[in-house]
Order: C-alpha cells, then sequence, then structure tokens
C-alpha cells in the first residue's frame, strides 16, 4: 500500500514514452536513395539480424539505392558477418561522414554493387 500524500501537492506525471523507432522495412520505404543504420551499439546479434540486415541491402539495391552500416560494429555484429562471409556484402563506415560518403559512392557506381566492407 503506497505511503500516504502529505499536502495538496499534485501526483507526478506518468513518464512519456520513448518515441518508437522505424522498423527497417520503414526506413528503407522512407529512404530517399540513402540508408545509413546505425549499428555501433548492437551488442547481439543473431541469424535474425542477418536477414534483416541481408533483406535491407536487397531491398536498396532493388530500389537503386545505397545502404551503408554506420559503426564501428561491435564484437557481435562483426563476427557474425565474417563467420557467415556476409561482411564484404555490406558497406561499413565508422562516422556519419564517412558513411555518408561511401554511400554517394555506391550512387554513382553501380546501383547493383555490394559493399565494400
Amino acid at each position: 500500500m503506497p505511503a500516504p500524500r502529505r499536502g495538496n501537492h499534485p501526483a507526478p506525471p506518468p513518464p512519456c514514452p520513448a518515441p518508437a523507432l522505424p522498423t527497417v522495412d520503414e526506413a528503407v520505404a522512407r529512404s530517399t536513395g540513402t540508408l545509413v543504420l546505425d549499428v555501433s551499439a548492437v551488442t547481439f546479434a543473431d541469424s535474425s539480424t542477418l536477414r534483416t540486415l541481408v533483406l535491407a541491402q536487397q531491398r536498396m539495391e532493388a530500389a537503386d539505392g545505397a545502404l551503408v552500416l554506420l559503426g564501428p560494429l561491435g564484437p557481435a555484429l562483426r563476427r557474425l558477418l565474417e563467420i557467415t562471409a556476409t561482411d564484404g556484402y555490406f558497406t561499413v563506415a565508422d562516422s556519419l561522414p564517412l558513411a555518408l560518403a561511401a554511400a554517394g559512392e555506391l550512387l554513382r557506381r553501380d546501383p547493383h554493387a555490394t559493399g565494400t566492407g
């Protein structure tokens, strides 16, 4: 049972919910040719993670767009990409300016080219 309140203090407002992040599908649909996914805070990565990234890459390629993973990659995601031999399928950049530059380069090249690792 909560302790009784003294005085005329109003109850504190409920916490605001965090804004919902778009799904990768929504982000791909909203993109205007370039999609930079910040994966720098990923601490766990499994086959579902890989599937999501591969589908995002394929959808961006189909739309003649560019997907860049913004890192640096954490050990879990780096290991997953290495053991599945998909590390060369994605373009990875360690800063937003480098990610945007890499995306621009991808868009200038063959639109269906894969990543640079």
